[in-house]
């Protein structure tokens, strides 16, 4: 149980990054991504896979499998929204700052 509480934990403390940094939060590093990626994935896939029923066992490997494609389509996404901008993002919005009238 004690890894439940710490996946958790590890949500709410990126919860928490995102809302009071979220260029800080989309700035971070990448094993940092990676980590909290690795280890959410091993929690979704005990749960869903290795500790449900065993007539359950088949759909959590469905439910898995939905959920490495879909990152597999959101990665794509964010590859092509990369390419269309002009720049790296400057604003917490995702936009650069506004030129106030006059400059």
């Amino acid at each position: 149980m004690w890894y439940l509480t710490c996946f958790v934990a590890v949500w709410l403390a990126e919860l928490a990054w995102w809302r009071a940094d979220p260029l800080g939060f989309r700035q971070r590093r990448p094993w940092v991504v990676w980590a909290v990626r690795i280890f959410a994935a091993i929690v979704v896939f005990n749960a869903a896979v290795i500790f449900a029923a065993p007539d359950r066992r088949v759909a959590g490997a469905a439910v898995v499998a939905a959920l490495v494609i879909a990152r597999r389509f959101e990665r794509r996404l964010e590859d092509a929204a990369e390419r269309a901008l002009p720049g790296p993002l400057q604003g917490p919005e995702g936009c650069a700052p506004v030129a106030a009238e006059g400059e």
